[in-house]
């Protein structure tokens, strides 16, 4: 009977070591591994008046990508990995561009409002959502935010600043990828002056 006991008590022993190693384990690679959330490089645009934070493991690209007769500002946020510089540089041939996070500014010309800006243009990607438009607020104005799928799964948040209208956007393979998060956050820090 008492080397039952004794058995029993060098299994508990073990098993106590065991899960102590294991919590130990778990401690020191959390602390090694970097949080890509941690929002640490600061944006500001000055013309268009927001900023916001982002992961400094993200490049960001800003680009006029409108015409001669309606303006339009691309922020493009990346994850900066190689793969992902060789596609910005032009040297990847055959790849789609990385999921990414934008923030496209076009002019209001028209002054449509923002639901008829929605639903009534391509520039949206509303019409390859499932329709669905629910309103919120963001930075203090009223906004619409909707799903949509195309090359990759994608979900915005639009809203009506300074008189322009401003899509910002994530897309990604997995509602639960990381740059989902980070999209989620820059939205929730994001300042319009």
């Amino acid at each position: 009977m008492g080397y039952t006991i004794f058995m029993s008590t060098k299994k508990i022993l073990s098993i106590g070591a065991l899960l102590i190693a294991l919590v130990g384990l778990v401690w020191f690679s959390r602390s090694d591994t970097p949080n890509k959330t941690s929002a640490d490089t600061f944006y500001k645009s000055i013309p268009y008046r927001l900023s916001f934070s982002y992961p400094s493991d993200y490049f960001l690209e800003e680009k006029n990508t409108g015409s001669a007769t309606r303006s339009r500002y691309t922020i493009t946020l990346y994850e900066d990995t190689k793969e992902n510089r060789l596609v910005r540089e032009g040297k990847s041939p055959g790849r789609e561009g990385p999921v990414a996070i934008t923030v496209d500014i076009f002019q209001n010309l028209e002054n449509q409002s923002l639901e008829s800006w929605v639903r009534g243009t391509s520039d949206s990607n509303f019409k390859l959502g499932d329709g669905n438009l629910l309103p919120l607020a963001i930075g203090g104005v009223n906004a619409f935010s909707y799903r949509w799928s195309g090359l990759y799964e994608g979900n915005s948040v639009v809203f009506i600043h300074k008189g322009n209208i401003v899509m910002m956007s994530v897309t990604f393979l997995s509602s639960s990828d990381e740059i989902v998060n980070i999209f989620e956050s820059i939205l929730e820090a994001l300042s319009l002056d």
